[in-house]
């Protein structure tokens, strides 16, 4: 997988600058500076643009905790609020079972319930943190799909691995690159940023087709930053 950082070296070798590394990256400055915040703009205007938020979805098993039913977070990408499903598989069961979202009033009042099995029924978000009624008294895997959180770019996350699929990756080289020829004072670099929104569109319309064959007519306006406010 690709990191923010490989995608940047990619585009600074366009135009035969050498590879900036992790330490270069650190200082923050120089070349550096003008790196991360090439990539941070590419990111922006990319994510900004997004007429899906699915491009940032991830299907990945989580576990529960015995003590209160917390989810585990998968990893550092988790966005705990933008949740589609939870599923279990109850033993016996063939197929997954889903699990019906209530909120943390109603999660009050199921608490006082007796229920026949501690399998989970329930899930809800509190403090940015999912809890699966009842109570399990084991651990159980379920299979969660959620949003992945677009980190906004500094010199200390740029090393990290892309959150966006790799049909975006071209895309990004190519917004990456018109905002370092912009840096540099390139007169041309507005050519370059139309080539950009043109790799842009294609990822948008290649995500569009995927979803239209899967029976999916309706698309959502969602801006998916980690420091966005809900």
């Amino acid at each position: 997988m690709a990191t923010y950082l490989d995608i940047l070296n990619s585009a600074r070798a366009e135009y035969g600058a050498t590879p900036l590394g992790a330490t270069a990256v650190g200082e923050n400055s120089g070349d550096a500076l003008q790196g991360v915040q090439a990539a941070k703009k590419a990111i922006q205007h990319f994510i900004q643009d997004s007429f899906d938020i699915d491009a940032t979805e991830k299907i990945e098993e989580v576990s529960t905790t015995v003590a209160n039913g917390e989810l585990t977070s998968p990893s550092d990408t988790w966005d705990s609020n933008v949740i589609k499903w939870i599923k279990y598989k109850k033993s016996g069961e063939t197929s997954l079972l889903k699990m019906a979202l209530i909120s943390p009033e109603q999660a009050e009042d199921y608490k006082l319930k007796t229920f026949q099995s501690n399998d989970p029924q329930y899930w809800y978000v509190l403090g940015g943190k999912v809890y699966i009624l009842p109570v399990p008294t084991q651990v159980y895997t379920l299979v969660v799909s959620y949003q992945q959180i677009v980190p906004y770019i500094t010199a200390s996350n740029i090393t990290d691995t892309i959150v966006l699929p790799d049909s975006a990756l071209l895309a990004l080289q190519s917004g990456m690159y018109a905002y370092l020829r912009k840096a540099d004072g390139d007169p041309e670099w507005q050519s370059y940023f139309k080539e950009f929104d043109s790799q842009k569109q294609k990822f948008f319309e290649r995500n569009k087709h995927t979803y239209k064959r899967k029976g999916w007519n309706r698309f959502r306006m969602n801006y998916n930053y980690a420091d966005r406010t809900l």
